[in-house]
């Protein structure tokens, strides 16, 4: 055993004095670095998966050519160096300096994935709070409305635990908003909802939810029918100048087909004042 910890010491240190190793260390950390710069299309969360992948894949990438480089130029080196010569005059067994050189590659492979393994764990940890800190930053922009009132109308109703489902053509949900004020009404008035769905049609997952947005002060209906996936949220946009001058809307929400359900809860809907996104009301 002593014997195979010389030549793991003696291999270690030889790959230490090679300058590959030193090109290869620095070649994954740039690549690393560079890529918080990739431009990503999507959230705080495809960045930091984006930065993940870029990290996972140099240390596979420069680990594995490490391994191959060093190991490949070793003997040739022992050789022209008469390392290897004095080596095998002394009563060392084959197996012996094959095991001390297999260990010795482990060291200094272990040494450049420690490395590396560290500048992208920083890497990491930076990206998710500066994408933390972006989210924060958009989060306290958006101002947030709460519903003061929900009432359910209809016969077919039901309650399992805090979730009323309601039957479309049979029940419907009324949401009255209260409050709704911005310093800029060119901002777009955003309703956000989160709902349950039970569809006739089971395969498809979606079921169409008729929407109907009330202006109690101008009288003014704006009426939309769109699709809900499940675990999917809602989302469409009103122009803030529909209010006119008014701070309440009512918000009638039912399911469009009899035989689709539609689970809701009392926090299930939500008005933010925010930005531009798919699937307005005009």
């Amino acid at each position: 055993m002593q014997q195979i910890l010389v030549i793991a010491k003696q291999t270690f240190k030889e790959a230490v004095r090679n300058k590959i190793l030193f090109v290869l260390i620095t070649l994954g950390v740039i690549t690393i670095c560079c890529s918080a710069f990739m431009p990503v299309v999507g959230d705080g969360r495809e960045k930091i998966k984006i930065v993940e992948s870029m990290c996972f894949r140099s240390i596979t990438f420069f680990g594995t050519l490490a391994a191959i480089l060093l190991s490949a130029l070793s003997i040739p080196t022992d050789i022209d160096n008469k390392v290897l010569c004095t080596i095998t005059v002394k009563p060392v067994q084959r197996a012996n300096i094959i095991f001390g050189k297999i260990i010795g590659f482990v060291y200094i492979i272990g040494v450049l994935l420690l490395i590396m393994g560290s500048v992208s764990y920083a890497l990491i940890r930076y990206t998710a709070l500066k994408q933390s800190s972006r989210d924060s930053r958009g989060l306290l922009a958006r101002e947030q409305f709460d519903p003061v009132d929900l009432q359910i109308t209809g016969d077919s109703a039901r309650k399992i635990g805090n979730v009323s489902w309601i039957e479309g053509g049979k029940c419907v949900s009324v949401w009255k908003f209260r409050g709704l004020s911005s310093k800029d009404r060119k901002d777009d008035l955003e309703i956000e909802a989160n709902f349950l769905i039970e569809g006739k049609k089971r395969s498809t997952g979606k079921i169409s939810v008729k929407i109907k947005v009330i202006n109690p002060y101008s009288a003014r209906v704006l009426t939309e029918s769109i699709e809900v996936s499940q675990n999917k949220p809602l989302l469409l946009r009103l122009n803030g100048k529909s209010l006119d001058g008014s701070e309440e809307l009512t918000l009638v929400i039912s399911p469009e087909n009899s035989g689709d359900f539609l689970g809701i809860r009392a926090d299930s809907l939500r008005i933010f004042w925010g930005e531009k996104i798919s699937g307005a009301i005009t």
